[in-house]
């Protein structure tokens, strides 16, 4: 081996060693160590997409124990948005609150603005059915509570269940 040879030779085995250590620094950096964070959410509220059987494909959002959407991002909050499937027990009784709806002249004097809190509102407890009925006539606002943590969970069966549906005068 020649002297340029013998250089080059270090210059790679000392590159090598600065590689495996910054790799080894790196991955023991507090930033890179810190496990990813392990949200918890017992609710989630969205509106139904299609029925079919006894299950319901709702489009929403995961809520936390706060009542507020979980997002996944700052930046844009639609990443936060899921599709789950909704298994309903047949024996399930369920809450609607039907929402009576501002008539045209109402909304002409608002500009299209209304306060959906301020809404005249009529609690009843119905069957599965009755939320298939409702589906069929136009939007369906659920609320499902779960017993165990469902966030992220593809499918669940719920605890409690509830919807929301506007009801015209």
């Amino acid at each position: 081996m020649n002297k340029n040879q013998i250089i080059g030779l270090i210059a790679v085995i000392i590159l090598g060693i600065a590689l495996i250590t910054g790799i080894s620094y790196y991955k023991k950096s507090p930033t890179n160590s810190t496990p990813p964070v392990k949200h918890e959410s017992y609710e989630f509220h969205g509106n139904v997409d299609k029925i079919q059987g006894n299950t319901l494909f709702v489009r929403g959002v995961f809520m936390d124990k706060d009542g507020q959407p979980i997002l996944e991002s700052a930046q844009d909050p639609s990443t936060s948005v899921k599709s789950v499937q909704i298994e309903v027990a047949p024996s399930m009784q369920i809450t609607r609150t039907a929402l009576t709806l501002p008539t045209t002249a109402e909304l002409k004097k608002t500009n299209g603005q209304f306060n959906v809190d301020d809404l005249k509102k009529s609690d009843s407890m119905v069957k599965f059915q009755a939320v298939a009925d409702d589906f069929a006539k136009g939007t369906v606002s659920i609320y499902a509570k779960s017993a165990q943590n469902i966030f992220g969970v593809a499918k669940f069966t719920p605890s409690e269940l509830s919807y929301r549906v506007g009801i015209s005068q």
